[in-house]
């Protein structure tokens, strides 16, 4: 995955409000186990897998908006699934976050605490080239969580919850995630 930063005046000494907007895209290579079975050798439905089994290209968009220690971010992001070699190809799926953060800044680091709400969709899963039916659907979340930023390190953790979910009754609900993510900044 790689972004590119289209504006960023958040080292700018004119004005109150700051502003950046960040795009890329990236590669999902099918590192994971897609075939896995049961005990007796039977094939685990395809939501049960541990990968796709499939490469998937990812778009992304990132736009913050600041005034003094207060700021709001928006993120979005868009999945493009390939087809495996067992000819069954995940829906795309879409993903959008938006949220309030507040800037706590130390000599050594920078802490943003954050709350936020998550909306995900999944469009339905395809085999040999046929709809399945019972997949597809969306989900909403509630987020909290913290950015840690020390030089060009980041650091970020957050909780999401689900507040509303339409899945079909085939796919296991979404239930809570915990993420930690580190990243380096050129």
């Amino acid at each position: 995955m790689a972004n590119y930063t289209f504006f960023n005046t958040a080292d700018s000494t004119e004005g109150k409000w700051k502003h950046a907007l960040l795009g890329g895209a990236g590669v999902k290579l099918p590192t994971g186990k897609y075939m896995a079975r049961d005990e007796r050798g039977v094939s685990l439905p395809a939501q049960f897998q541990m990968g796709t089994g499939a490469y998937a290209l990812i778009l992304h968009a990132n736009y913050t908006l600041r005034y003094g220690n207060l700021g709001v971010n928006l993120d979005y992001v868009y999945r493009m699934n390939g087809q495996n070699e067992r000819s069954y190809q995940f829906g795309d799926q879409q993903a959008l976050s938006g949220g309030v953060f507040y800037t706590i800044s130390t000599p050594r680091a920078a802490f943003l605490p954050n709350l936020g709400i998550s909306y995900e969709h999944y469009e339905r899963d395809t085999e040999f080239g046929t709809i399945k039916e019972q997949t597809g659907g969306e989900v909403s979340l509630i987020n909290a969580g913290l950015d840690v930023y020390v030089d060009r390190f980041f650091l970020r953790t957050f909780v999401k919850m689900p507040i509303k979910q339409n899945l079909p009754l085939a796919q296991p609900d979404s239930d809570t995630r915990i993420n930690l993510g580190v990243a380096y900044t050129f």
